[in-house]
């Protein structure tokens, strides 16, 4: 991996992917009425807004809409699919800053 250069930058892009990908198999998983949601988006939206150009806010603000419509309705079975697509485009968003794509 010559072309790959761990810098505080990657690491937290990697974290987050890997945050997102636990996420989506906790959704699949669990209770669906966990808080984790929460702490994982509010971490995404910083990241978002702190990193300029690299997730668009507005996805990151669908899935915690998402999340909300999941842990406050009895419809979260039905949205749960829409913030794991949610969470495979923040993960391979993730994964294009890494890889410079």
């Amino acid at each position: 991996m010559e072309y790959f250069r761990f810098t505080p930058f990657n690491g937290i892009t990697i974290s987050l992917m890997l945050l997102a990908a636990w996420l989506g198999f906790a959704r699949l998983r669990d209770n669906l009425r966990t808080n984790w949601a929460f702490g994982f988006y509010a971490v995404a939206l910083g990241y978002a807004l702190g990193f300029k150009y690299s997730i668009d806010p507005w996805l990151v603000l669908a899935g915690a809409a998402c999340a909300l419509l999941i842990r406050f309705t009895t419809r979260g079975r039905q949205v749960r699919w829409i913030e794991l697509a949610v969470l495979a485009g923040v993960a391979w968003r993730c994964l294009g800053l890494i890889l410079l794509w």
